[in-house]
């Protein structure tokens, strides 16, 4: 098997502000794979915490030598239930990765 050496030529990360993530999960509850998991914890008792602490997200970017990228964004929004020491979240991540090639 041969062997492939690749150097991060460059990277970025960012976190996402509390305003920027409550516009992204109101967004995002409109979809249906995160309206069904926000749902599914609603028929449980859970409700959504929209506290400037209740999210957190953001973004990874990286480019390597050989002209590949990847990245990665993420968003989370904390669940609670009344009563209880449960806690619940919602989250999404999504990656996306380049070849480099044209």
């Amino acid at each position: 098997m041969a062997q492939v050496k690749t150097y991060i030529a460059e990277a970025s990360s960012k976190i996402y502000d509390t305003a920027q993530l409550k516009s992204k999960f109101i967004s995002l509850n409109k979809k249906t794979p995160v309206k069904a998991l926000s749902s599914e914890l609603s028929k449980n008792g859970f409700k959504p915490l929209t506290g400037k602490s209740d999210y957190y997200g953001g973004s990874e970017k990286i480019k390597s030598s050989d002209g590949r990228t990847e990245s990665m964004d993420f968003a989370f929004q904390s669940y609670s239930k009344a009563s209880s020491k449960d806690a619940g979240a919602v989250g999404v991540i999504t990656l996306k990765a380049s070849t480099g090639e044209s």
